[in-house]
């Protein structure tokens, strides 16, 4: 099972039993996880904690790299980090309501880190840094 898979099989799991989703283990809408993996490889890593530090919410990042509990986030502290381009390209992406994409996003980002990060460092981790991202992968290429 690759890492999507298993990000979009915990997503629908967790997007199942919070009743965002009809039936329980559903999958997470299409594309999602893909495109948060996109955002992760064209800032990177580094880049996104940065951010995250620099809103006040370093602590939680660092909890989705670590091997404890990760602390939730919910869409617009997301969105004090990230921006609102990062959520309005996501949203246009799927077709989806900007509140509804940033709460997707809230849900998937943690997930996605945490298993990108299975030593619990960033250190030596090859998603640390941006990726060479070809322009239609790249959620900047539609406004982000």
């Amino acid at each position: 099972m690759s890492l999507l898979d298993e990000v979009n099989g915990l997503l629908g799991n967790v997007l199942g039993k919070s009743g965002e989703n009809e039936a329980a283990g559903a999958a997470a809408p299409s594309g999602l996880v893909e495109h948060v993996f996109g955002i992760v490889r064209s800032q990177g890593l580094t880049m996104i904690f940065e951010r995250f530090s620099k809103s006040g919410l370093g602590e939680i990042a660092a909890s989705w790299v670590g091997k404890g509990e990760n602390l939730p986030i919910d869409a617009s502290k997301l969105r004090e980090a990230l921006g609102d381009g990062t959520i309005q390209a996501l949203a246009e992406r799927l077709g989806l309501p900007l509140d509804r994409a940033g709460s997707l996003l809230a849900q998937a980002l943690p997930m996605l880190v945490d298993k990108m990060t299975p030593e619990g460092t960033l250190e030596g981790n090859p998603f640390a840094a941006a990726a060479e991202v070809p322009a239609e992968e790249s959620p900047r290429a539609s406004g982000a």
